[in-house]
């Protein structure tokens, strides 16, 4: 098949995106609605019981580790930490999806976030 035979359209493959998490904070914080994060994507919460995790939604092709990246990882803690408990993750904690960080990170650490 040539070049010129290729469509443009091409589905992301299956596995690139991952969900970058920032901290612990209690199940009813909610980020604000213009909070960015990293790659400049929305920052949201995945609840577990009385606690959830901030997260955004990264590309797992781009290498994390720039100094913006660092900054948007502090800002998005510090403006938790303002209005809210926070427990913060180490900087560059990536999960595979929403239901990762609910199970593996929530789920089973339910406990000692508490």
């Amino acid at each position: 098949m040539s070049t010129s035979d290729q469509t443009t359209d091409v589905p992301e493959r299956e596995g690139t995106k991952g969900f970058y998490v920032y901290g612990i904070v209690p199940a009813d914080v909610e980020p604000e609605a213009d909070a960015v994060g990293m790659c400049d994507s929305k920052v949201d919460v995945v609840k577990q019981g009385d606690i959830a995790a901030l997260v955004s939604e990264v590309s797992v092709d781009r290498p994390l580790g720039k100094p913006e990246d660092l900054r948007v990882h502090a800002h998005i803690l510090d403006g938790t930490s303002r209005v809210a408990p926070v427990l913060p993750l180490r900087f560059g904690a990536v999960l595979t999806d929403a239901d990762a960080v609910k199970e593996e990170l929530l789920g089973e650490h339910a406990d000692e976030f508490a």
